[in-house]
């Protein structure tokens, strides 16, 4: 059994905990939630928290999964200025060993830890083996394959959400021309992401002329548009979850293609998790699965929402414990 710490760090938030591993289990002893914001660097926020706790043995490793891509001991995050390394973490707080990966990396290493009661399943399929792909809409947009070893699984970084951004349809054209107003090359992460979906509501706000200052200046936009969209009431912010539904489906039905991912398409994140009740009676699977000539491939593809919220910590204490 190892005592460990684990770290989920992206553009908004970054959740520790203490945990105890011991082969596929994973128990979490203390957790605590911070905004990024707060602090100019992680090693502030790691300090507080291990000055929050008294551990009854020392820490024997750490992982923190960042939302960005890791080079070596090293890792950028991509929404927010901070550079974390692992041989200075691991001098400066004395941690047996401390390890990078990335955020979706350790969603990947959650899926053997993960009850089935965890995941929200939107398309049954069939089971088979063969690799798994998982998708995320957050501050950004992450993705990972996942693929069976004789060793356990292996889980590969992915950096696809910064794909170029493809419309299937001239509605989606007329969108990719309104968001190259502010930016010359748009991905999939301008609009399958929290501020994506603001950006959705901007254009159906500008194509119905409505003023859309009032709802960007909310504390949290991306949720202000979700619930406006829910209740019905608001034109733009239905239409613009609508979209966001429809061009998430594509783009992961696209990694699947990729990866030929016959073992499981994986929804993680914040948003999926929060509308995944929506998401099963939206335009997501109408879109994953229309892909001639592969839509019977796509359609025998089981698509299920990960609604644990600490899927993340659980993959990188998991890794922090086995590695």
């Amino acid at each position: 059994m190892k005592q460990v710490i684990a770290g989920d760090i992206g553009g908004t938030n970054c959740r520790l905990v203490l945990a105890r591993v011991e082969a596929e289990q994973v128990d979490i002893l203390y957790e605590q939630h911070y905004l990024a914001r707060d602090a100019a660097e992680f090693e502030t926020i790691l300090g507080r928290f291990l000055d929050e706790f008294d551990a009854d043995t020392g820490i024997d490793a750490a992982c923190f999964a960042v939302a960005g891509p890791v080079r070596g001991h090293r890792a950028t995050l991509t929404n927010l200025p901070w550079t974390l390394d692992s041989n200075q973490l691991q001098q400066r707080f004395s941690i047996g060993r401390v390890h990078l990966i990335n955020d979706f990396v350790a969603n990947g290493y959650s899926l053997d830890v993960l009850d089935r009661q965890d995941c929200l399943v939107l398309q049954d399929g069939l089971a088979a083996s063969g690799a798994r792909a998982l998708v995320g809409a957050g501050t950004g947009l992450g993705m990972a394959l996942v693929a069976d070893t004789t060793a356990g699984i292996q889980v590969l970084a992915s950096e696809g959400g910064h794909m170029d951004f493809a419309p299937l349809d001239d509605e989606q054209a007329d969108l990719l021309r309104f968001l190259r107003r502010d930016t010359e090359r748009v991905s999939y992460e301008h609009v399958v992401s929290g501020p994506g979906l603001v950006r959705l509501y901007r254009y159906y706000a500008w194509r119905n002329g409505v003023d859309p200052a009032s709802l960007l200046q909310s504390e949290d936009a991306p949720a202000e548009v979700s619930r406006l969209a829910l209740m019905d009431n608001d034109p733009p912010a239905v239409s613009a979850l609508g979209l966001f539904f429809r061009i998430y489906g594509s783009c992961a039905a696209n990694l699947a293609l990729v990866g030929l991912a016959t073992g499981g398409v994986y929804l993680a994140g914040g948003i999926a998790a929060r509308l995944a009740e929506a998401l099963g009676h939206s335009g997501f699977l109408e879109t994953f699965n229309n892909k001639p000539p592969m839509s019977e491939l796509l359609e025998k593809i089981p698509v299920k929402v990960i609604t644990n919220p600490r899927a993340g910590l659980l993959g990188a204490a998991w890794y922090a414990g086995n590695q």
